[in-house]
């Protein structure tokens, strides 16, 4: 497929409401505040990924905006709330009618979605490029161990790059330990840092490698478990300053 332009702009798309129900419905929350995804697949959910929050165009009634693109209707989910969020000054400036509003969505649900097209952040794409280049042997083994395959040469951006470092360990509330794969570099970088900064010596050799979500999602789910998609701080801060948050119905 090809690249992804760096700026997806609605005058270069033509933005429209889909006429009938997508198979992602996106409803107004019961809890004050929360956003419902539901899905048509709910036997594949997947709870780690649906609290993970992506970024969707939607109209003044919740109805999820599709993208004209190669002569087919997609629906589009950005990574970056920065970048979502000036997908949303575009979008109102060109479309003041529709009345758009920017709607987060648990990843899981997005993923599950029959015509999805993910965009990530321009700074994760450089990071992912860069980290093909030259993965560190020790992590291309730990990645193999782990069932997850090297990185290849050349990143396709429209894969949502995940960073690691698999030294890293953390623990779900009920107590079953993961490895975090950020979607954030810079997250990753800082929490590298700070492992390396409070272990022993030795430590300085802790190194960033990059995985892929689909690369992830081709392991079984007990598999996948060794491992959590960690958001961007960014997207959280929002929407916490939203008063907001992804909640799978």
């Amino acid at each position: 497929q090809p690249a992804m332009p760096s700026s997806l702009i609605v005058a270069a798309l033509a933005l429209v409401v889909s006429s009938s129900p997508p198979a992602l419905m996106l409803t107004a929350a019961r809890a004050p505040g929360a956003i419902c995804a539901t899905t048509t697949n709910a036997a594949a959910e997947d709870k780690d990924l649906d609290s993970v929050p992506v970024f969707s165009l939607a109209n003044a009634d919740g109805q999820l905006l599709q993208y004209e693109r190669g002569g087919a209707m997609v629906a589009m989910f950005f990574c970056d709330v920065d970048r979502a969020l000036r997908e949303l000054s575009v979008g109102r400036a060109r479309s003041p009618s529709l009345g758009l509003q920017l709607l987060p969505v648990g990843l899981g649900a997005a993923v599950r979605h029959s015509n999805a097209v993910f965009v990530p952040g321009r700074d994760e794409l450089v990071a992912a490029q860069e980290a093909q280049l030259a993965a560190p042997s020790e992590a291309a083994a730990m990645l193999a161990e782990a069932g997850l395959p090297s990185p290849v040469a050349r990143w396709d951006e429209e894969h949502i790059p995940l960073f690691s470092c698999m030294r890293l360990v953390r623990r779900r509330p009920d107590g079953t330990r993961f490895s975090p794969l950020f979607m954030s570099s810079k997250d990753a970088k800082d929490a590298i840092a700070a492992a390396a900064s409070a272990a022993a010596q030795g430590s300085s050799n802790l190194q960033m490698d990059c995985t892929s979500l689909p690369k992830l999602l081709a392991l079984p789910l007990p598999a996948r478990r060794r491992f959590r998609v960690v958001p961007p701080t960014r997207s959280m801060l929002y929407l916490q300053g939203q008063g907001r948050q992804v909640t799978p119905k």
